[in-house]
């Protein structure tokens, strides 16, 4: 097995689906391991560290996705997989249950392999963007207490994240406040200054060129004196967090809750994410500013 590939953990007691999933997950280059049910998912979860990511069927005998899923919850261990539930059952209250037990990724039987590929590849990012934000804010520990308050400018996605790792780190819960802050930012980049639609988004990443396409913008010439905003300002134990940016704004109450009409999509979760990041979280305006509340003691 290539170290070098992310792993991929296929469950599904449909021998016919499970070949169809494992072809579509070789064919892109993952690593695969395959399950026919929630037990052996369990035991080839706790054999092999190296799983990346978990596509997993929801109705199987003996032990069905839900439960593999609460099993996992429990651990500290293995609760960061990020898990794809596939199932041709997408009713609401299924949809919720599944969201409860902390699944933000969905795939609806039959689906296409982009489809597929694109939302693996999401749920992989997701995962690998907390691991680096964890080793980032290792490094970025003393001034940032120094300070009370404070404006940033940013316009690339690499200048939001430095930005998030650094005032996150006035917070007890840093790496959420990090994940949070990086979601909203790149929301402000993408969305905001450089006027990426909802569906211009799904079409770059289900076609893996989403970060080209970013670069491609921020380089236009009308483009290159937008600049996004993020202040700060830290008042006893509650720090207030802004960010802000030059675009028209967007209908962000539709985003607030993750909509069942969204969850095959390979993004449409950043918002919902960061909610629970921060004590709490709200859009002014036409939805160009947001404001984020943290209590820090």
């Amino acid at each position: 097995m290539d170290e070098k590939k992310p792993t991929v953990l296929a469950v599904d007691d449909e021998e016919f689906n499970l070949d169809i999933l494992q072809d579509h997950l070789i064919d892109a280059g993952f690593n695969v391991l395959a399950a026919t049910d929630g037990d052996e998912a369990i035991q080839k979860i706790m054999d092999h560290p190296e799983i990346d990511v978990i596509v997993l069927d929801r109705m199987m005998p003996r032990m069905g996705g839900i439960e593999v899923i609460k099993s996992l919850k429990v651990s500290e261990y293995y609760k960061h997989i990020p898990i794809i539930m596939q199932t041709a059952a997408a009713q609401t209250v299924q949809v919720v249950e599944g969201i409860e037990a902390g699944v933000y990724y969905y795939l609806t039987k039959p689906y296409e392999a982009d489809l597929l590929i694109s939302i693996v590849h999401a749920a992989i990012n997701k995962a690998a963007r907390l691991k680096e934000i964890s080793e980032e804010l290792k490094k970025t520990q003393i001034v940032p207490n120094l300070m009370k308050n404070g404006i940033f400018e940013f316009q690339s996605l690499d200048e939001a994240k430095s930005i998030a790792y650094f005032v996150s780190c006035l917070c007890p819960n840093s790496l959420h406040v990090a994940f949070g802050l990086t979601e909203l930012m790149i929301n402000a980049i993408e969305h905001g200054n450089l006027g990426l639609t909802y569906t211009d988004k799904t079409k770059y990443l289900v076609k893996g060129e989403w970060e080209k396409e970013i670069d491609r913008r921020l380089a236009l010439d009308e483009n290159k004196r937008k600049k996004a905003m993020l202040s700060f300002v830290l008042d006893k134990d509650v720090l207030e967090i802004r960010i802000k940016d030059e675009g028209d704004g967007f209908e962000w109450h539709k985003f607030m809750e993750l909509s069942p009409d969204r969850l095959t999509d390979p993004h449409g979760r950043g918002i919902v994410l960061s909610k629970d990041c921060f004590s709490s979280m709200e859009y002014q305006g036409k939805g160009n500013e947001v404001l984020c509340i943290v209590r820090v003691s």
